[in-house]
């Protein structure tokens, strides 16, 4: 029997394929650049943006209130975000399972960050090449 918390773990996986975004957010200091990975998820419907954040339990949701977007007259947009390593660690171990190739490829790279260093360590430092 399938469970409606299965269905709806295959729903944000889902979304998340089409409309999520796993990338790093990059700061250089000192000759080092430090990267840590990053989750997003955009969308003009909040009620979908509001299911997704409860499905996966964590991560915040807030409005899109860039300049370029607003006073073009577009309609109203979400941003659903997770930034610290717990909560992009636990939805993409949800997931990942779910995902495609290219996109799980993408969240397992992002996985392995926090599985190469030492538990806690959020950044990784990097030195530029001269």
């Amino acid at each position: 029997m399938i469970r409606k918390a299965d269905i709806d773990v295959a729903w944000a996986a889902g979304l998340f394929e089409g409309e999520g975004c796993i990338t790093a957010n990059v700061t250089k200091a000192k000759g080092l650049t430090y990267r840590r990975p990053y989750l997003s998820l955009r969308s003009t419907d909040l009620d979908v943006v509001e299911r997704f954040h409860g499905v996966v339990g964590c991560g915040r949701v807030l409005p899109i209130k860039s300049p370029s977007h607003v006073n073009k007259g577009r309609k109203p947009a979400w941003d659903w975000r997770a930034a610290s390593s717990e909560d992009v660690q636990a939805v993409l171990t949800l997931l990942r399972p779910h995902l495609g190739d290219r996109r799980g490829e993408k969240a397992d790279e992002a996985l392995s960050f926090y599985t190469t260093y030492r538990k806690g360590q959020h950044t990784r430092p990097r030195r530029r090449a001269s």
